[in-house]
């Protein structure tokens, strides 16, 4: 046996006991209650929107029981991955708390002050929009789609909704609403006419010429179709998980065509199969395949990812991590993506 894999067995079996008092010394109980309170009031506070017939119209709400094994599985995952990478969950509390907190202070003074109740209502919505569990999913498909948010779509979860909370400060979200498992928010975003964060999605209302994007079954508002656009990013996400930003999202960001028709192939297709709602995009062909990540993406973020946290702990994962991301970036960044990366 080489002497690297002996001391890291001998590390181990030193580290598994202390592992173990640790685990038990957590509370347990607190954890599990913070997450099933937050799913359990905020799965009340949303009000998702159909999106067949009259979209408008509100959709019933997840299960119970859904929001309840939820919670209770992400508190357990929460709590593992925090005696393993302390520092990770610490800088994604940070993340969702600090602007979360930032745009519900500036409500409640805007209200308390001026009778003005526009940025507390987003601020509560995009907030919740972190355990919306969409209806009408099974029992099982919608505890995964939960917990993968919060696991498999990280980090593009955080980054989304610390996004919609800071340009809700500033006060450039008009409207938040909840359709087929994201978070849509609108208004006159600066910097994008559309950006899909994982299930966090921002939209501009600057070209819109009416209150029209509740509706994604209407093929001539730009909202609606710019909504369904971006849905597509989203779906990618939900299939790529932590390879998203950089298979997606970079070379999306620098204008490579392949991403948004294959955005536009998968919305295209979910909301056919699955709702019957005609499809409206024409950047694809009839014989277009998903352009997902290779195995060789999954496989390239493990073994760095576990070597970088053997080597220096979280801050060599987090290295790791980002030298990853712009290899697969950079060889996505042509005219067609990489069929291994």
């Amino acid at each position: 046996m080489p002497v690297w894999i002996a001391n890291l067995y001998d590390d181990l079996l030193l580290w598994l006991p202390v592992f173990r008092a640790e685990f038990l010394a957590l509370n347990w109980f607190a954890i599990v209650l913070i997450w099933l309170s937050l799913f359990i009031i905020t799965g009340y506070f949303i009000k998702p929107l159909r999106i067949t017939k009259k979209s408008t119209e509100i959709e019933h709400r997840a299960d119970l029981l859904q929001m309840l094994a939820s919670g209770v599985l992400l508190a357990f995952l929460n709590g593992l991955l925090y005696l393993i990478i302390p520092q990770v969950i610490l800088i994604w509390l940070w993340l969702t708390i600090t602007p979360f907190a930032l745009g519900l202070t500036t409500g409640i003074l805007q209200f308390a002050f001026f009778r003005e109740h526009r940025i507390l209502e987003n601020s509560l919505a995009i907030f919740s929009g972190n355990f919306y569990i969409e209806p009408g999913q099974t029992w099982l498909s919608g505890i995964t789609r939960a917990v993968s948010r919060h696991v498999w779509e990280q980090p593009q979860t955080a980054i989304g909704h610390a996004a919609g909370q800071l340009l809700n400060f500033g006060g450039w979200i008009s409207k938040v609403v909840f359709i087929e498992g994201i978070t849509v928010m609108q208004g006159r975003i600066p910097f994008a006419n559309g950006v899909a964060f994982g299930s966090f999605v921002l939209v501009t209302t600057r070209f819109s010429t009416r209150d029209d994007g509740n509706d994604i079954t209407d093929k001539n508002s730009y909202l609606s179709v710019l909504i369904r656009h971006e849905l597509g990013h989203s779906l990618q996400s939900r299939c790529c998980g932590p390879a998203y930003l950089y298979k997606y999202g970079i070379p999306s960001a620098m204008t490579q065509g392949w991403t948004e028709k294959d955005a536009e192939f998968r919305s295209d297709r979910h909301l056919l199969v699955d709702f019957g709602i005609v499809p409206i995009f024409s950047s694809y062909e009839k014989t277009y395949k998903k352009a997902n990540a290779g195995i060789a993406t999954y496989f390239l973020l493990m073994t760095a990812s576990i070597a970088g946290l053997a080597w220096n702990g979280t801050p060599g994962l987090l290295g790791a991590y980002l030298l990853c991301a712009g290899i697969i970036a950079t060889l996505n960044l042509g005219k067609s993506n990489s069929r291994i990366f």
